[in-house]
Order: structure tokens, then sequence, then C-alpha cells
């Protein structure tokens, strides 16, 4: 059976990778999205920005927001694969019984850290490591592993899950090599990339429609910063259309949203009821 590609609806979960430094609001503005929001935390900082936005208290006392931490050590050994398998396994049967609409991967810097560290405390590589007093130094084999390991959680399972799926990330400046003879160790940046080993940090973005920059201004000394989220960027990208807000009656486009002390559903919410009225229209 084939269809006209006027006959196709929307699908309504959104999947975004969240770009911006750390405190830019990412992890709260992915709580703000109706329904059971559960955060796989492997920053343990996620409850500090939920608790500090009095637009997610009503979230929070209503057990609306779920966190899981999970740090590179349980106990005496590594956090492993496995350990997050589980947690995965569960969530996925809790959101089929549609008990979980929201999942956040609070982030990709720090998923790195975890699998790294699994690869350097266990006999995964099977290459004996250099030690310096008792601690293990990681190698490329070990960055080479926590790619594989992280492909496989983002694309492979979460991915997969049927809600809304936002997984965060940080920017890192990319540097290459220019030795002097003065300075033999000297470096020159050559842009920025998300924090993933290798080349993911090339694939993580291509795998999301919606890549979304969060800024911070703060060049107005005398004033609390302002935050956006930008919709197209150096590396922001998104598949909705007419993104703006309306003043006075007038409906204004615009490619950045401010969010400062906002919900961020609830601004971006009169572009998504917009495009949904776009739609039925075009089906009808």
């Amino acid at each position: 059976m084939s269809f006209n590609a006027n006959q196709l609806v929307p699908d309504r979960r959104i999947h975004a990778l969240l770009i911006g430094p750390s405190g830019s609001g990412k992890t709260a503005a992915a709580c703000c999205f109706p329904g059971k929001t559960f955060i796989l935390d492997f920053d343990d900082r996620a409850k500090g920005p939920i608790n500090g936005c009095t637009f997610l208290q009503e979230k929070v006392k209503s057990g609306q927001i779920e966190i899981e931490t999970i740090l590179p050590w349980k106990g005496q050994r590594a956090t492993t694969i496995k350990d997050i398998y589980t947690i995965l396994e569960i969530l996925d049967n809790r959101i089929t019984k549609g008990e979980v609409e929201n999942v956040i991967l609070d982030s990709t810097t720090a998923l790195r850290r975890l699998f790294v560290n699994e690869a350097t405390n266990s006999d995964k590589t099977n290459i004996k490591h250099h030690i310096i007093i008792d601690v293990k130094v990681s190698q490329k084999q070990d960055y080479l592993y926590a790619a594989t390991a992280m492909s496989n959680i983002i694309y492979d399972n979460l991915k997969t899950f049927r809600c809304n799926l936002f997984i965060s990330t940080h920017l890192k400046d990319k540097v290459i090599a220019s030795p002097t003879q003065e300075d033999p160790e000297r470096v020159i940046v050559v842009g920025q990339s998300i924090t993933a080993p290798g080349q993911l940090a090339v694939e993580i973005p291509s795998w999301f429609d919606e890549t979304w920059e969060f800024e911070i201004d703060a060049s107005i000394k005398s004033k609390p910063p302002e935050r956006f989220v930008v919709f197209q960027g150096l590396f922001a990208k998104t598949s909705m259309r007419n993104i703006g807000y309306e003043e006075n009656g007038k409906w204004t486009p615009t490619h950045k949203l401010n969010i400062t002390n906002k919900n961020f559903y609830e601004v971006l919410k009169p572009t998504l009821e917009r495009m949904k009225g776009e739609a039925l229209k075009e089906i009808k």
C-alpha cells in the first residue's frame, strides 16, 4: 500500500539534540514538555537547575520529573554498559505502558567519560594500560569503545523509544597541531564540535532533525543574563515551519526564542499549534 506525501500525518514525537554551555537551560527546557519526564543523569547535576526553576515546581511536586543518577563507579566497580541496558529495558517497558512521555539524556559529555572509564578499568581492550601511581591512563582503544557504546545507547536504543527524546551536549574547541620552533606543542583552534569521541562528534547531530542551540547573553552587566533557544544557526537546525511568536495579534517569525525565566514548552507551543493546524488543512 502506497501513500502520497500529503497523506502522512507528522510524527508528534520530538527527538532533539540540545547544544549549549552549562547553565544555559537545556535540562530545564526539556523538562517543560507535558507528561512524565525521566532523566538519565550522567552529570549528577540535574537536580539543581530543575529545583531552581519556578515554572517547574508544580511538575516537581506532583512527581512528574524522575531522575536516575548514573555515575562512572558503583561502589568499588566501574559502571558498565550492562548496567545501563538494565535501566533502559525497565524504562522502555514504562514508556510502552504510557507511564513516561519524555526522556532526557544529560549529557553526552558525561556519557563519554563513563564509557572511557569502563573500558580503562576492565579487560575489554586486552591491552596493558599505562599506570601512574594507582591510576590507569586511558588510551585510543578506550575512546573507540566509548564511541561504539554511545552509538548503541543513543541510536540503537533511545531513538527507538516511542516518546519525546532530548539529548544534551556541550561544545568544545576543535584544535589541530601547529608546532613552531619556539613552541613545538602549539595548537590552533579551527572550529567547534560536540563532546563525543572521534567521528561520533559528526554523526550524532546527523541523527536528529531537531538540533537546538542554547545561548546565554550576559552582555548587559546591570541585568540578569538572558537565555535563548536558536533553531537555525551554525549548529542549529529544525524541521519546524514558521517558528515565531504572536504579539498584538500579529505573528512574527524568528530564528530564535527568548526563554528567560519562561517555560520553554509554553514559548514553543504557539508554533506547534500553528504547525498542527497547517498539517490538518493539508490532509483535508
